[in-house]
């Protein structure tokens, strides 16, 4: 959904980004060199987190700040990224399950 909502609203087109580490692996969305991250919190301490939920930069800063490098490296996610068919076509969303068409109908 953060991949529409930046690109609907900022036309920002982002691509979702796959790091895997060991048995771990993260998502997270990228333009260029700037990192989407609203998820960057679930690897470090509360004291380390940033005042907003979202991290929103460059990767090299995230993982000085965090002490691990988790963002550097990744590669291009094969996941679907089909939010936009999902919010405009009621019968892909349908088609897709339940929560996919509740999402649809919510906004709709």
């Amino acid at each position: 959904m953060l991949h529409y909502y930046l690109e609907e609203h900022f036309d920002i087109k982002t691509r979702m980004m796959l790091r895997k580490r060991g048995n771990l692996d993260h998502c997270f969305l990228a333009h260029g060199d700037v990192i989407f991250d609203p998820t960057y919190r679930q690897f470090i301490p509360r004291v380390k987190w940033f005042p907003s939920f979202m991290y929103v930069g460059n990767a090299q800063r995230l993982e000085e700040h965090c002490e691990m490098h988790f963002w550097s490296g990744a590669s291009v996610s094969p996941e679907l990224m089909d939010a936009r068919q999902v919010m405009t076509d009621r019968e892909y969303a349908v088609n897709k399950g339940l929560f996919f068409k509740k999402l649809y109908d919510t906004f709709h």
